[in-house]
C-alpha cells in the first residue's frame, strides 16, 4: 500500500461551492483521495496560493498535429 501525500494551501477550489480557506488536498498514487480540511500529521504547506484540482488544459494545437 503506497503512501498518501496531502498538500494544504492558502485557498482550495473544489469547483463546488466557495473556496475552502487553508484547504488541504491528499494524494495517493498520483490520484486525489481526498479534499476538504485535513488533520493529517504530516501536511506540506504550499503557502499564500490558490490550489484548484481537477482543472486540465484540454484544448490542441491543430498547426502541432496531422489534420492540418
Amino acid at each position: 500500500m503506497s503512501s498518501i501525500k496531502t498538500y494544504r494551501a492558502r485557498y482550495l477550489y473544489t469547483g463546488q461551492g466557495d473556496p475552502i480557506e487553508r484547504g488541504t488536498l491528499s494524494v495517493r498514487d498520483g490520484r486525489i483521495v481526498e479534499i476538504g480540511k485535513s488533520t493529517a500529521e504530516t501536511v506540506d504547506d504550499l503557502g499564500d496560493v490558490a490550489l484548484l484540482p481537477g482543472l486540465i488544459n484540454v484544448h490542441c494545437h491543430l498547426e502541432f498535429s496531422q489534420l492540418t
